[in-house]
């Protein structure tokens, strides 16, 4: 077993505050401690695996109730321990205990009637119409019941999940089937069972598990000819989307991404090289040609060129696995450029990834025009994957704002939001870190680290990447060395209370968009036609649609938007640019407004060098009224 080099906190021990805090709290509050949460959100989900017909829906080829429950339950552990609920944790393992009485004999837990049906259907008309979910919502299953073991520590739930895995086994061999040849997108949902499964080979050591592991991964490495051979290409550094043709057919951004994040378990599991390396590789591949204008990451859930695309479509879920792949590498290496991209995606795709309310949120989000509500799913009506899927992630962003080296020698700090983080460090000595301050709005903040032992504790500060000229002060005097994008070192006293004062450089920065405009490309026109602009409830009229480079505005880490409710015009958002080329921006903040988290005036110069004032919001609060009337917007200038 490989340790890591870096830990989180456990939740209960860490509080996010100020405005993204709370943000965090309405949504955990909303879907998971209320009691709609737990007698109408949950029981949804739970009917799925009491009366099973997942396969008798999408004309026989199933879809994916039975993902719900699992994904649920993931969010609810970690809330429980965040909100230091006994009696939501109380509940998680009743709830566990149910579902396991719906095994069957031979240890089936699912959502498919038929427990063998596991195949695509080729006759389908598309890919969509023919996909089988079936291993997909186990994997989710799975790893719900293994947070329920890890709660409650029941012999009967893990039971359960053993049950579960050795039913999949059995009838893979009996079908003489490989698991990458079930379900659908070229395996990926299937094998993405491989994180849970090595979770449970860490609970039991039964050697079978950890093979069947290998078998998986065995598969990704040793014939390139079948797709998706993740770890082939990886290993020599090729960009996703050249793997094999037609990447919007099979590159499944969450999907894929899930599986790199049962890579790592792997090197974990096994300390072998190759399965790190290869992650490494892809995390850089994906970095530079699929980091999207709004922060995420890839082309409406595939990864196909997000990058050169100015017209961004990008579903919430592949932000949320990203954040987890990221954080998992920073866990694994200590390398910052990994906190650096969680923490960019935190403050724009994922905070826009719920609703105001903190009680839903959109399906898909776009770079302009309108997000996409989040339709019903599966015949459910309060389950939703990405909604499902967005609590663990804002838990994990708690926890990730301060974190320890595995030794409990030292301390990191990534996030400057107002928060409360309680750590102990090797010898047994209680430290408190206390981040305060609204640096979004103000653009100072303090670090305050009271040390109850008597020797000092290494602290590690992120520096901005956005913010070279940001200067840090430990008890009010300069601490030079900042580099932008790594840690700045220092030390916090022992028996004192040490304060690290940040004054951030805020400067505006008028950024390109990172697409080409794909002119003469006709693969990114046809795709960016198809997906975006016309069908499948994508609709975006062709005067928002851009065809031509454009810029995009950011405040410190945050990107900014155009919206209606700012008194912008449509035809001044959507029309030709009238800002210059060589134009400068300078921002004051205005605070806080009704429907905005942050509201800023934003000066350029149009193209005759005169003044052009525009009001511009935080991208998380664009469009977020879901009302055709008042929620166009655009993060281009």
């Amino acid at each position: 077993m490989r340790q890591d080099r870096l830990i989180t906190l456990a939740p209960q021990n860490v509080h996010m505050m100020g405005e993204n805090g709370r943000i965090i709290d309405r949504f955990l509050y909303h879907r998971a401690t209320s009691d709609k949460a737990r007698h109408h959100i949950y029981l949804e989900a739970e009917n799925a695996l009491m009366f099973p017909y997942d396969d008798r829906l999408n004309n026989g080829s199933g879809v994916w109730q039975g993902e719900f429950w699992g994904k649920w339950m993931l969010t609810a552990a970690l809330a429980a321990e965040y909100t230091r609920s006994e009696e939501l944790r109380d509940f998680i393992h009743r709830a566990a205990l149910r579902v396991c009485a719906t095994a069957r004999v031979d240890g089936y837990i699912g959502t498919y009637e038929n427990d063998s049906a596991m195949l695509e259907n080729p006759a389908a008309a598309d890919w969509q119409a023919g996909c089988n979910w079936s291993v997909w919502c186990r994997k989710y299953t799975l790893w719900g019941l293994l947070e329920a073991y890890r709660l409650s520590a029941d012999p009967a739930v893990l039971r359960a999940a053993r049950g579960m895995v050795d039913h999949l086994m059995a009838s893979l061999q009996r079908q003489h089937l490989a698991l990458g040849q079930t379900g659908c997108v070229v395996g990926f949902a299937s094998c993405s069972i491989l994180k849970p499964l090595l979770l449970l080979y860490r609970y039991t050591e039964e050697a079978r598990y950890l093979a069947f592991a290998r078998e998986i991964c065995g598969a990704w490495e040793e014939d390139p000819q079948t797709p998706p051979a993740i770890l082939y290409h990886a290993l020599r550094g090729e960009p996703v989307h050249t793997w094999y043709p037609n990447p919007q057919s099979w590159a499944k951004a969450y999907e894929m991404t899930s599986c790199l994040e049962g890579i790592l378990e792997m090197y974990r599991v096994t300390g072998e090289e190759k399965y790190l390396r290869a992650v490494v590789l892809v995390w850089e591949q994906l970095r530079r040609h699929e980091k999207n204008a709004i922060r995420s990451v890839g082309f409406i859930d595939k990864y196909n060129r997000g990058a050169d695309r100015v017209n961004c479509m990008s579903e919430p879920c592949d932000a949320i696995h990203w954040c987890r792949l990221c954080l998992d590498l920073l866990r694994i290496t200590g390398e910052a450029k990994y906190a650096v991209e969680y923490a960019d995606v935190f403050y724009n795709a994922l905070l826009a990834s719920t609703t105001p309310e903190g009680d839903w949120g959109p399906c898909r989000m776009r770079s302009s025009y309108r997000h996409i509500y989040a339709w019903e799913q599966s015949e459910f009506y309060l389950n939703h994957c990405c909604v499902n899927n967005l609590g663990r992630a804002f838990v994990d962003t708690a926890s990730f704002a301060v974190m320890q080296d595995a030794s409990r020698q030292e301390i990191f700090v990534h996030l400057y939001d107002a928060g409360q983080y309680h750590l102990v460090d090797a010898r047994g000595e209680r430290v408190l870190v206390t981040i305060r301050g609204h640096f979004l709005d103000t653009g100072t903040a303090t670090v305050a680290v009271k040390v109850e032992g008597a020797d000092a504790v290494k602290v590690h500060l992120l520096f901005p990447e956005w913010g070279p000229a940001t200067q840090v002060r430990r008890n009010g005097a300069v601490l030079p060395g900042g580099v932008p994008g790594e840690y700045l070192r220092a030390e916090a006293d022992g028996g004192a209370i040490t304060e690290f004062q940040f004054d951030f450089d805020m400067h505006p920065r008028l950024v390109p968009a990172t697409g080409n405009a794909y002119i003469g490309d006709e693969s990114l026109a046809e795709t960016d036609e198809r997906f975006v602009y016309f069908g499948g409830g994508n609709d975006i009229p062709e005067f928002a649609a851009y065809h031509t480079p454009r810029r995009s505005v950011f405040w410190g880490p945050l990107l900014l938007a155009r919206d209606l409710r700012l008194g912008d015009r449509m035809e001044a958002m959507f029309g030709e640019s009238g800002i210059a080329q060589e134009s400068t921006c300078e921002i004051v903040p205005e605070g806080k407004a009704p429907g905005f988290h942050h509201v800023y005036r934003v000066t350029l110069l149009d193209r005759a060098l005169r003044p052009c004032t525009l009001k511009m919001c935080d991208f998380s609060s664009a469009g977020q009224t879901y009302d055709p009337a008042t929620s166009a917007f655009t993060i281009y200038v």
